[in-house]
């Protein structure tokens, strides 16, 4: 296995760098590195990372090697140092060495570098841990001498007969005695006769060979009892060290602990979350760290308050009923309670939170443990998936209905288009054709909602700067409204990975709604910042960066019994609504791996928060607009609708395309190898991606690109597919055309893909 080696090059020449990583690559290790000419790049660079080699050429324009080394040790850094250079002689590499240098080379000579690297690691984690050991020592001793001095206790050393040689300390039996009225003394003088007995004991002990003899014992003093540890060890030439420690404190905490350990055996045994214990009354006894930031009261604010404090109103019912269950049965399986309840906090916000409530007894006296839950994140999860289960059963009939709707919108489309070219001069049948024209739009307009809720209605994402799409469908306000929009968008606003017409769409709907809460007029405020958001959010969204979005109005607000179920579909308190405006709302921001949550007081108006991640794509190519048609590119059409198919071959003809057409895809393929076989091969595939009951347009590409790999395609559908339309570039396609889609579109999109002259993000 490689052994991992850090390496900082000060070298100007990248190629003399690249020779001696490979060589140490060659010797088995596994090389990070960064390069570096300059002694400012070295100030830089010199501890971040921590470097585990440097190697430095001798003379460069702008540095040298001896410089880098010189700042090396200023910098009092200790990581092998070697110079490889290409003129270095005998009196340089003297003069390195003795500079502090660890080894040299010559380049084109590096053969022995690698044995000599493993060599200089060894020796510096030898060095290391040589001033590890060194330091520790340094670090026990001044320990040591600290501990001395700030002892509080009494500590002596003793001949074998008891006669105190040296002290310090010496608070003894209530008299403050100084060391040299000690000194000669025995331990019969100091000490009344029970204690001189057990210090006589213990010398004896330790002149018998014990390594360790500790004793304790107590002693009436001016302030009452207090008690006293004695730890005896031997020292050399037959003498004993004694240290007594006044460890009244320590014993009356242990008394008073065993009093209250069975009071907080409970709760140090319970999963640690908000701990909160009452006595039988409610009144809080104990508060943790947890269930202050939870529920914003401190220790001091709330200890003695009740219960019902930090409960909501709504489940003071359900409280008292526990509370009074888990009193009356104290060891039973009814002493231990758990249900949901609503939590409120010291600013008086509520939240949903799973109440664990158990009772036990200490010393005759009924205390309970309550341990509260915040389950905010999760009941937001659950409605989740609750919307979600709800809006896949609605897409699933919206898909199949948009699919068709958009196959038919295609043929009306095309027949128009081709009806106005053959106009001789017919006025009225020109405003015949304007009228079915807009129809098909709305209609257009519909599938689009519809497919928003299709499984494979996904957004065709392209990053980019969504101000402009803020801003006009910002403004999108009914004719006559007393409301005004105002925007507040950053000029350093990331780009976005998105849907620009469904983003619009959203803020079109949110601003409506904001419109329709207004009826007296007011502002609507539209802001727009970056933000990060990391690992530990409560949001449902994964850490990273995000334009936050927030649409605000001045209106009636939302009830709070309203608030979880606006997202819903078809759920509206308009007289006039449809229930899907905010259904696709979510929709669209799920599908874009966002966020939105809402802010609402009634009578106060109301927030939309809109998250959505931030992208920061690479540059792309403007897109050019098509040229004349190129009369002689040859298409191959595969549609399996009929009408769509004879529509095309018309209007393609009729711009000069040399056209063929296909039912599926196996006629596809067989027509594409005539074609190819004749010496009349096809420019470009317009492929149609779903063909029931045959193959359809991925699967025909990918035989097509068997027979010719530089074939065009472009994939046409009225059912995006979030693998095929959203990802065309990846499954082969040069670009995409949604159904419906009128001709001048169709024939400008297959003209720009014939000429090359299209963008990263081609999608009609």
């Amino acid at each position: 296995m490689s052994k991992p080696l850090r390496v900082l090059f000060v070298e100007d020449s990248a190629d003399d760098a690249d020779l001696a990583i490979r060589e140490l690559r060659n010797g088995g290790f596994d090389v990070t590195f960064e390069r570096i000419e300059t002694p400012a790049g070295m100030t830089d660079r010199l501890n971040s990372p921590p470097w585990d080699l440097i190697i430095s050429d001798y003379v460069m324009p702008r540095f040298s090697g001896l410089a880098a080394l010189k700042m090396v040790q200023e910098h009092n850094v200790d990581i092998p140092f070697i110079i490889i250079s290409g003129k270095i002689g005998e009196d340089i590499a003297v003069e390195a060495m003795k500079a502090g240098a660890h080894d040299y080379f010559v380049k084109g000579k590096l053969t022995r570098l690698a044995p000599a690297v493993d060599r200089e690691l060894r020796e510096a984690e030898v060095r290391r841990e040589r001033q590890r050991s060194d330091e520790r020592l340094r670090r026990n001793a001044f320990e040591l001498s600290a501990i001395f001095q700030a002892l509080p206790d009494l500590y002596f050393r003793l001949s074998s007969e008891g006669v105190i040689l040296d002290c310090k300390g010496g608070f003894l039996s209530g008299t403050l005695l100084p060391p040299d009225r000690l000194i000669g003394r025995s331990l019969e003088d100091i000490f009344q006769t029970p204690i001189s007995v057990e210090y006589r004991k213990a010398i004896t002990g330790i002149c018998s060979g014990q390594p360790l003899v500790v004793f304790e014992y107590s002693d009436s003093m001016n302030d009452g009892e207090h008690f006293f540890e004695a730890r005896y060890v031997p020292l050399l030439e037959n003498q004993v060290m004694a240290i007594v420690r006044d460890i009244t404190t320590r014993r009356r905490a242990e008394l008073a602990l065993e009093k209250s350990e069975k009071r907080f055996r409970s709760v140090v045994e319970t999963a640690s979350d908000a701990i909160v214990t009452t006595d039988a009354t409610g009144k809080i006894q104990f508060w943790n760290s947890a269930a202050e930031t939870i529920f914003g009261y401190s220790e001091k604010d709330i200890l003695g308050k009740s219960l019902e404090l930090i409960i909501a109103d709504s489940s003071h019912a359900n409280l008292d009923e526990i509370m009074t269950s888990v009193f009356h049965n104290f060891g039973s399986s009814q002493a231990t309670r758990v249900l949901e309840i609503s939590g409120r906090r010291s600013n008086g916000t509520e939240f949903p939170a799973e109440l664990s409530l158990s009772s036990w007894k200490s010393d005759l006296t009924a205390f309970a443990t309550a341990i509260l839950r915040d389950i905010s994140r999760r009941k937001s999860l659950e409605r989740d998936i609750l919307r979600a289960g709800k809006l896949e059963s609605l897409g699933t009939l919206a898909g199949g209905i948009a699919h068709d709707f958009n196959n038919l919108l295609t043929t009306v489309f095309g027949s128009i288009s081709l009806a106005r070219q053959n106009l001789q001069n017919s006025e009225k049948l020109e405003k015949l054709l304007d009228s079915a024209e807009t129809a098909c739009k709305h209609a257009a307009g519909l599938t689009r909602k519809l497919l928003i809720f299709s499984k494979g209605g996904m957004p065709h994402r392209v990053s980019s700067s969504i101000e402009e799409t803020i801003r006009g469908a910002g403004t999108a306000l009914p004719t006559g409204t007393l409301a005004r929009t105002e925007f507040h968008i950053p000029k350093d606003l990331w780009p976005a990975n998105v849907d620009a017409d469904q983003i619009g769409q959203v803020i079109q709907n949110l601003v409506l709604n904001a419109d329709q809460a207004m009826p007296h007029g007011g502002n609507i405020i539209i802001r727009a910042e970056n933000v990060i958001i990391d690992k530990d959010n409560q949001l449902s969204v994964p850490p990273g960066r995000y334009i936050k979005l927030s649409i605000s109005d001045q209106g009636i607000g939302i009830p709070l019994e309203n608030q979880t179920r606006i997202f819903d579909p078809y759920f509206t308190t308009k007289s006039k609504g449809t229930g899907l405006g905010l259904s696709i709302v979510y929709s669209i921001i799920k599908k874009h791996d966002g966020f939105i949550t809402l802010s609402s007081q009634p009578g106060e108006g109301t927030i939309f928060y809109l998250y959505l991640p931030a992208s920061f794509p690479h540059s792309e190519n403007t897109s050019i607009e098509a040229g004349e048609t190129q009369n002689r590119n040859r298409i191959l059409v595969m549609d399996d609708e009929i009408s769509i198919r004879e529509l095309l071959g018309m209007a393609l003809r009729d711009s000069g395309f040399d056209v063929v057409l296909a039912r599926d895809g196996t006629e596809a393929i067989k027509l594409f190898k005539s074609g190819l076989d004749a010496g009349t091969p096809f420019s470009l595939a317009l492929l149609d991606l779903s063909i029931p009951g045959a193959m359809g347009g991925q699967e025909t590409l990918e035989h097509l690109r068997k027979i010719n790999p530089e074939i065009k395609a472009i994939v046409s559908s009225g059912y995006s597919d979030d693998q095929t339309t959203a990802d065309f570039h990846k499954l082969g396609f040069n670009a995409v055309l949604s159904k419906p889609y009128d001709l001048e579109q169709m024939i400008s999109l297959l003209n720009r893909v014939i000429s090359d002259n299209l963008s990263e993000k081609c999608v009609e």
